[in-house]
């Protein structure tokens, strides 16, 4: 702290010096900078030491711990890549995240949020929705528009590269999402509020059983998930979208084009979920050696459809994992109490 004053006390002196002001002028401008770095070391700012926006990090993350979802995770990096270095943005970045429960949308969505702001989830800049805690009666659809209206011009009023991320939009009330249609349209302001450094995450299953069906038709034509691109998914997803009851149900934000990405999260395979195990038995520190004997109780448990693609994901791998773990310990414990018997 100290050394970071002796470095602001020196810029300070040179600036002023350049512009030949005087020394009253200096303590004066010193004193205002010594007081915003001191209050943005102490409580968050939207500035790089808060908002660090680091897609090196974020690739480290997703390249670690997601498995299965290459073509999700290298749109998404190349999207927020591109946001970044756009030297004029016409609108705010819309990410559209589709899939199985337990395919890693949220999961993603959570690398994303950890590696942009330094609190992460708990970054005031950050806004997250869900339908049953946030929307969960149709009856108060217009409320609902006003109240995010209002929410989301407060957070970027605060910090014009805040992001918002709503899940489970499916189950959303129809038409709530179209009052924010504004925000995420090609408009330099919006009631005196600028939305083109913002980003928007939706997270939602629809088409989950889709993109399931695209898949394993290009496996059975011979097509590796790792050679599918975007264009396999991105109309299909568009299309039931907007015709299935849910947030996005004739949905102003897909009919005119206000989505940049509907991003397809891939069903998992066997192997898949094995890493899910193995990764959950590390961080919960199992037993080395009944990691291989996890992986096939767990994965004999999951329910594969087409005897492929595992219909929950890595869901419920942490719980199961823990179970096993916990089932092996107190085996331990009574070895143990019968041997000192």
């Amino acid at each position: 702290m100290r050394a970071l004053l002796c470095i602001i006390i020196l810029i300070e002196l040179l600036y002023y010096h350049a512009l030949g002001f005087d020394i009253k002028s200096f303590l004066g401008g010193l004193k205002n900078s010594v007081s915003y770095y001191s209050l943005s070391v102490i409580s968050e700012q939207c500035d790089e030491r808060w908002v660090t926006e680091s897609t090196v990090g974020l690739e480290r993350d997703l390249e670690k711990f997601v498995y299965g979802q290459d073509l999700a995770t290298e749109i998404i990096l190349l999207a927020l890549e591109s946001h970044l270095v756009k030297s004029y943005r016409r609108k705010p970045l819309v990410l559209n995240f589709h899939g199985w429960p337990g395919g890693g949308k949220g999961y993603v969505a959570d690398f994303i949020v950890k590696n942009w702001f330094k609190k992460g989830g708990k970054s005031k800049f950050v806004k997250t929705y869900f339908a049953k805690l946030h929307f969960p009666k149709e009856s108060e659809l217009h409320n609902y528009q006003k109240r995010l209206q209002n929410e989301l011009e407060e957070t970027v009023y605060k910090c014009p590269r805040a992001m918002f991320v709503f899940d489970e939009v499916e189950k959303y009330p129809p038409y709530v999402l179209d009052g924010i249609k504004p925000y995420l349209d090609y408009n330099n302001e919006v009631n005196g509020y600028d939305f083109r450094e913002t980003i928007f995450i939706f997270i939602s299953n629809t088409g989950d059983q889709l993109i399931t069906n695209i898949t394993y038709q290009k496996h059975l034509e011979g097509i590796p998930r790792e050679k599918l691109i975007l264009k396999d998914f991105e109309q299909p997803l568009k299309t039931a979208s907007f015709n299935e009851i849910g947030g996005f149900l004739h949905s102003e934000l897909i009919r005119h084009s206000l989505i940049d990405y509907m991003i397809p999260f891939l069903p998992l395979e066997r192997e898949h979920v094995a890493l899910c195990v193995r990764d959950e038995m590390t961080f919960q520190k199992g037993n080395p050696a009944i990691i291989q004997s996890t992986i096939r109780e767990i994965l004999d448990s999951f329910t594969f459809v087409k005897d492929l693609y595992s219909i929950s994901g890595c869901k419920g791998v942490s719980e199961r994992v823990a179970s096993i773990i916990e089932r092996e310990r107190r085996r331990e414990r009574r070895k143990q109490h019968h041997t000192e018997l």
